[in-house]
């Protein structure tokens, strides 16, 4: 044999034998996972899952709370502009003798908790059943919120306007006005505060 078919030979051997030992631990190592690899690969899947899932849920929830204060701000602030607009009608009322500037006001709201429902043109003590006893409906049909209408539905919140004494109980008044309502964390309030003034 000559010698160039001996390492031809030979180094087919070698061939043979490094794709073998190559084949060998191929097999060797695709053996698969163990129940110990498993479990760290699935805590590592929910640990990744479980941050973008507690982010995507406390969003939502705070996007819930942030839209119930704004609705809350906004009632609260519709009870204060409610009893001024009365106050104010009170002096367009062009009538002999003059209308008192706090006409329907005080007999209703002055040191008690009563409703004042723009829509309705109502103000009357929280007690009243037409005031829903403070609590508010909204109208999906007109869009609005009201304490008594047919096809209103109940809501979460609920509005209380109380009228006190200001510093010169003759010419000031202190108008407070509350909207209440439920969360999953509790109750939450936004209280808004005004002095009205006799100013004519």
């Amino acid at each position: 044999m000559s010698r160039d078919k001996y390492l031809s030979v030979n180094n087919f051997l070698k061939m043979n034998f490094i794709n073998k030992k190559k084949e060998y631990f191929i097999k060797v190592s695709n053996n698969g996972f163990t129940l110990i690899e498993t479990m760290i690969a699935v805590s590592v899947l929910m640990m990744g899952l479980f941050g973008p899932y507690t982010l995507a849920t406390n969003s939502i929830v705070a996007a819930r709370n942030s839209k119930n204060q704004i609705i809350a701000f906004n009632l609260a602030q519709e009870g204060l502009e409610y009893i001024k607009n009365v106050r104010d009608s009170n002096y367009l009322a062009d009538t002999p003798p003059p209308v008192d500037w706090l006409n329907g006001l005080t007999s209703s709201c002055y040191g008690t908790d009563c409703c004042v429902d723009p829509v309705a043109n109502i103000i009357r003590p929280i007690n009243n059943s037409s005031c829903n006893f403070g609590i508010l409906q909204y109208s999906d049909v007109n869009k609005y919120y009201t304490h008594n209408e047919e096809g209103a539905t109940d809501t979460i919140f609920s509005r209380v306007v109380r009228i006190a004494d200001g510093v010169d109980p003759t010419e000031e008044r202190k108008v407070i006005s509350t909207v209440t309502w439920e969360e999953v964390s509790g109750t939450k309030s936004v209280v808004l505060e005004e002095y009205i003034f006799n100013w004519k």
